[in-house]
């Protein structure tokens, strides 16, 4: 029995570290109601697959970007997640008004994003009293978050003057429906789609409970209500299959006129959340070739095949060599990018692989002399030329010297050069190291004629 428990101490000491990979940027502002050119504190965090606060394994620079109605972006501000940290509180001031999308990106990660709705600076909107922070700590409790507007008097999203604060008995409340982040989601029943409705009128004196068509079937809490005094009300929902979910607006009660589309479809991807890079094999000598192998996988580790195409992009961090490809698009299906690595110079080199929207893994390769080789070839050089010199003994004893030399320039230019025309894996057998060595050795300096008219040669 004692037996067992280190490996499972081990696995679960595994999944903790897994679970602790920063997966997405998530964003949560404080309130979502707001006037032009006031500041709104909002966090942003790193989460893992499991939506649990994820640690920065190096420092990342994180873009705030806001997007318009009329879909121009502009560039808000870079926040800094320095290594070992997990959230940052700042404020912004969203430009515009309307409803502003605030979006987070960093190239490693899936990008974040809320929808704030922004009065023009004339109009009066909705304030609690005292004004108490709303960002909940569990991204995967939207209720918690519902805490989203100030009573106060009616909301001005067109930029017109601002209307009267008690709507007319026979009113009919304006609403706009939203989800974010704007992204594809996560198909694996945890990455949240936040479903929001924007009050875009007056107030209303009851609660406004929309009813939802949502194809999931995994919408929480519902039925989404905009609760009596506030601008907006919040639900998610999860899927665990690649497709799309369709949230289409079918009434509420009290009856609310939907501005704009009355359908939402939030697009659900293949669960990958990181990549693996293997090298085969992982030590190689100068005259060998390291087969580099990257996969697309979920956080159990299991390979996942793409549904759109990606690119992989490899890059020789340390060391010298060359890359067989470094651009790799992997197609529709598939859910690995090949390429090899043939160093050029002896000690450690390391090969990072990244693809977007995925964190970037690197492995270390170490390369060493090929001692075996080289002894091969030196012996293989001076049988052939001391078969030269009992050919040719007028010669002298200096076509044995002459062949050590020829026999490694002949098994040189088959290594590097494909002068043999045969397969790699047999050029480097030390069996072929040493007859090829032996037949350029015994052919002396007309080994160069011979590699003349191979080169030549269509």
């Amino acid at each position: 029995m004692r037996s067992v428990i280190p490996p499972l101490l081990l696995l679960a000491v595994s999944g903790m570290a897994a679970d602790q990979r920063p997966v997405k940027l998530d964003i949560q502002a404080e309130w979502y109601g707001v006037r032009a050119g006031e500041q709104v504190p909002i966090r942003i965090g790193l989460l893992s697959a499991t939506n649990q606060p994820a640690q920065a394994p190096k420092r990342f620079d994180v873009q705030l970007q806001a997007r318009l109605p009329s879909g121009e972006v502009k560039p808000l501000r870079t926040v800094t997640l320095e290594q070992g940290e997990s959230t940052k509180e700042v404020s912004i001031a969203p430009p515009g008004f309307g409803m502003i999308y605030i979006w987070a990106k960093q190239p490693e990660l899936l990008p974040g994003g809320v929808y704030l709705a922004v009065r023009t600076s004339g109009s009066t909107i909705a304030q609690s009293s005292p004004r108490t922070p709303t960002m909940s700590r569990s991204p995967t409790l939207p209720q918690q978050r519902a805490v989203e507007a100030r009573p106060a008097p009616a909301p001005n999203l067109t930029g017109a003057p601002p209307r009267p604060q008690t709507p007319g008995p026979h009113a009919i409340p304006k609403m706009a429906l939203r989800y974010s982040p704007d992204r594809r989601f996560l198909a694996d029943g945890k990455d949240a789609a936040t479903v929001q409705a924007f009050l875009l009128g007056e107030f209303t004196a009851t609660d406004i409970q929309l009813n939802l068509f949502d194809s999931s079937g995994t919408m929480k809490p519902i039925p989404l209500t905009i609760l009596k005094g506030r601008d907006s009300g919040r639900s998610a929902l999860t899927f665990n299959q690649p497709g799309t979910v369709t949230v289409e607006f079918m009434g509420s009660e009290p009856p609310a006129e939907l501005d704009g589309d009355k359908k939402l479809e939030i697009p659900f991807m293949p669960a990958i959340t990181h990549v693996r890079l293997e090298a085969s094999p992982p030590v190689i000598s100068l005259a060998d070739k390291a087969d580099l192998l990257l996969t697309f996988r979920d956080e159990q580790e299991r390979p996942v095949a793409i549904d759109v195409a990606r690119p992989v992009t490899f890059v020789i961090e340390t060391g010298r060599g060359e890359l067989a490809q470094e651009e790799v698009d992997v197609g529709a299906g598939q859910f690995e990018a090949r390429t090899t690595f043939q160093p050029a110079w002896l000690g450690r080199a390391e090969i990072s692989a990244t693809s977007p929207n995925l964190l970037t893994v690197s492995i270390p390769l170490q390369v060493s002399m090929p001692t075996g080789l080289l002894l091969c070839s030196l012996g293989g050089g001076l049988v052939g030329g001391y078969f030269s010199y009992s050919k040719r003994k007028r010669s002298g004893r200096r076509q044995i010297g002459i062949g050590i030399v020829t026999g490694f320039l002949f098994y040189w230019a088959c290594l590097f050069l494909g002068l043999g025309a045969i397969g790699h894996a047999v050029v480097i057998n030390p069996l072929s190291a040493f007859a090829l060595s032996t037949f350029g050795g015994w052919m002396q300096t007309g080994v160069f004629a011979f590699w003349k008219s191979r080169l030549k040669a269509p």
